[in-house]
């Protein structure tokens, strides 16, 4: 039996028998198998669903080796959750929402919908610092689970974050045109005037380094600054498409050295500037795509590794076979052929 299993059970006895000493009477089954175990509890149009975690690898601060991800519906509808390892709240909060209590009573538990609650309290404390931000868009989602989604924007510029620390510091990515520049921790007592001179101000990155140390500047922010966005954003691909191949083992991709190699030759003619890489599993793609990910009939260059050979595919089929990995006449040819493509 797996310790997941175990704690469901062990927690499905203790739900059994606090309902069987109440006025509530729900219908409580367990269902699951393997590490998935889930508690329910239903009552009319109300039902709450537990789901039991082992955390014995990584034990919270108090040293607890379980916790418990709730969600509470009506009517089929996913209306609030969170985290918790206290059994007793957790149970009590079962009993406050099948009894037909509203969603602001669950916020007596300080567990339910935490994040997002946390989230709205930072909010206003950054509106009042800086009335400016109240003229941003905000969206503040609740993705399950626990966890929430929290994006702050204009135009041009957003900062989003999907969880919030113990002591107000948030984890926020930030984004120039749709792409992420960095994600980084905040730090409370800075961030209204961060958000207010990045989102409002549109001041550049490098500038606000100079005052707040954990705003970091990188190729890509510098790339934005000097209006050279998409460039910046092909670059990194290639460096990102490098790491991907070198995080392989030679057992497992034997000829990873010549990919790099290849890759490597192909950023030396230019090509990264000019031509977005990316994979699928271990296949080298080129596009001009802007952001990752094809559309439908859009022009691309495959490149299959197949022991030494390379199966090179378009949008339209396999249109040739190499027999070393290596720079040539053919690949080169085919990239320019790419690169006269629009971006898109």
């Amino acid at each position: 039996m797996f310790k997941e299993e175990k704690i469901a059970k062990t927690l499905l006895g203790e739900v059994k028998q606090y309902f069987g000493d109440s006025e509530i009477k729900p219908v409580i089954d367990l269902e699951g198998a393997g590490v998935h175990w889930y508690c329910n509890l239903k009552l009319e149009n109300h039902k709450v669903s537990i789901y039991s975690c082992d955390i014995s690898y990584h034990p919270d601060e108090k040293g607890r080796t379980e916790e418990f991800i709730v969600t509470y519906f009506a009517n089929d509808q996913e209306i609030s959750c969170g985290r918790t390892s206290n059994r007793k709240e957790l149970i009590e909060s079962t009993k406050e929402w099948l009894g037909n209590k509203s969603k602001e009573h669950l916020y007596k538990f300080d567990f339910v919908d935490l994040n997002l609650r946390k989230f709205q309290k930072l909010e206003r404390e950054w509106i009042n610092e800086f009335p400016d931000l109240a003229n941003t868009r905000k969206v503040l989602e609740n993705q399950g689970s626990g966890i929430v989604r929290y994006e702050i924007s204009t135009d041009s510029r957003s900062c989003w974050s999907t969880g919030v620390g113990n002591h107000g510091e948030v984890y926020f990515g930030f984004t120039w045109d749709g792409c992420t520049l960095f994600e980084t921790e905040t730090k409370r007592n800075e961030t209204a005037e961060v958000l207010k001179r990045y989102l409002i101000d549109q001041e550049a990155p490098s500038s606000l380094n100079k005052e707040f140390s954990w705003v970091p500047v990188n190729d890509l922010t510098k790339s934005y600054e000097k209006g050279e966005g998409i460039k910046g954003e092909f670059i990194e691909s290639w460096k990102s498409i490098k790491r991907f191949y070198s995080g392989f083992p030679e057992h497992s991709l034997p000829n990873k050295n010549k990919i790099i190699e290849l890759i490597n030759a192909l950023v030396n003619q230019g090509f990264d500037k000019t031509i977005r890489a990316g994979q699928s599993l271990t296949t080298l793609m080129l596009s001009k795509s802007r952001r990752h990910g094809l559309s439908e009939h859009q022009p691309f260059l495959a490149f299959e590794f197949r022991s030494e050979r390379v199966h090179i595919h378009t949008e339209k089929g396999e249109i040739d076979q190499l027999d070393n990995i290596k720079i040539n006449e053919k690949i080169l040819n085919l990239i320019k052929e790419l690169e006269k493509e629009p971006i898109n």
